[in-house]
C-alpha cells in the first residue's frame, strides 16, 4: 500500500517536471533568439528594452536629471502615457484607430516569453501565428511579427502539430451554398481511445459542410462507416436519400485514397494534431 501511494505521487511530480523542462528549453532557445536580434538593432528600434523602458519613464515623469530636449518631445509625439496600476507606473503608448483611442501597454524585451506564453500556450491553446497576433495587437506594443513566429517556431507542443505537406495539386470542387455539398468521414482513435461515462469510445465522427467549412463533429463506440464502406451504402443510407425527395446524391471518394477527400481529411489532421497538443499541454489521457 505504501509503494502505490508513493507511485501515485510521483507520476504526476515527473510530468510536472516534464513541463518545466519543456517551457525552460522553450524560454532558452526564445531569449537567444531575441538577444541575437536585440544586439542588431538601433535606438530607433520598436524593440523596447529595459533601459529604454526606464528612460522614457523618467522623461514623462521629469525625474531625469539633464534631459534632451529633443528626446522629450519626440517621446511625447510619440503619444507615450503613464498610469498607476497598483502602486507601480506602467508604460502606455496612445493610438487612435478610427473614432476610438486605444492605449496599449508597452511590452519590455524581457517580458516577451511571459507574454506570449500566457497568451498562447495557457490561455488560447496554441494557437497559430495570425490569432495570436491578434491578440496581442489589441493588449501590447512593441512585439513584431517575427518576434511571434519565432515563439511558435520554438514551441515543443506545437512542433507535435507540424507537418510536411508536398502533395500535387488536384482540381478543387465549388459548391454555391450551405449544405449544397458536405463530406462525411471518420477519424479513427483506436490507438487512443477516451473513456467517458463507462464507456469506450474509438472513433470520431466528422462531418464537414464544403461551402462555409462548418464542422460536426461526435464521438463513436465503435464503427459505424468507413471510407467508400458498406455502411454508407446501406438502407438507412438509401432511406435518408428517399426522405430529402431524391434530391440527395452521395458521391463516393476512392477507397484508401484521402486526396479524393481531402477538405474533410486535411480537417481531421488539424483535429487529431490539436488533440495530440491538448493532451501534452494537460497531461491526460482523455
Amino acid at each position: 500500500m505504501e509503494n502505490s501511494s508513493v507511485n501515485s505521487h510521483v507520476e504526476p511530480l515527473s510530468e510536472q517536471l516534464e513541463q518545466l523542462e519543456r517551457m525552460q528549453l522553450h524560454k532558452e532557445n526564445f531569449e537567444n533568439f531575441v538577444k541575437s536580434i536585440v544586439e542588431k538593432e538601433d535606438n530607433n528600434s520598436i524593440l523596447i528594452t529595459r533601459e529604454k523602458y526606464q528612460q522614457i519613464v523618467s522623461y514623462l515623469d521629469g525625474t531625469i536629471s539633464n534631459p534632451d530636449p529633443a528626446k522629450k518631445h519626440y517621446f511625447r509625439k510619440q503619444q507615450y502615457k503613464l498610469q498607476e496600476e497598483n502602486g507601480k507606473t506602467v508604460l502606455y503608448r496612445q493610438f487612435s484607430k478610427r473614432e476610438n483611442t486605444v492605449n496599449l501597454q508597452v511590452a519590455v524585451v524581457d517580458d516577451f516569453f511571459e507574454i506570449l506564453y500566457q497568451l498562447h500556450s495557457i490561455q488560447r491553446g496554441h494557437i497559430g501565428i495570425n490569432k495570436i497576433e491578434s491578440q496581442i495587437a489589441h493588449r501590447y506594443y512593441g512585439i513584431p511579427r517575427a518576434i511571434i513566429a519565432t515563439f511558435i517556431k520554438f514551441c515543443p507542443i506545437c512542433n507535435l502539430k507540424s507537418i510536411q505537406m508536398g502533395q500535387d495539386r488536384v482540381k478543387p470542387i465549388r459548391s454555391e451554398d450551405f449544405l449544397a455539398r458536405f463530406q462525411i468521414d471518420l477519424v479513427d482513435m483506436r490507438h487512443r481511445p477516451c473513456e467517458y461515462y463507462g464507456k469506450i469510445y474509438k472513433w470520431i465522427a466528422h462531418v464537414m459542410d464544403h461551402f462555409t467549412k462548418f464542422n460536426v463533429l461526435w464521438a463513436l463506440v465503435n464503427k459505424c462507416a468507413d471510407d467508400n464502406g458498406k455502411e454508407f451504402k446501406n438502407v438507412l443510407m438509401l432511406s435518408l436519400i428517399e426522405s430529402w425527395d431524391g434530391n440527395c446524391k452521395i458521391i463516393h471518394g476512392r477507397p484508401r485514397h484521402p486526396q479524393s477527400q481531402g477538405l474533410v481529411e486535411q480537417g481531421n489532421g488539424t483535429l487529431e494534431r490539436m488533440i495530440a497538443s491538448m493532451m501534452t499541454q494537460f497531461n491526460t489521457n482523455n
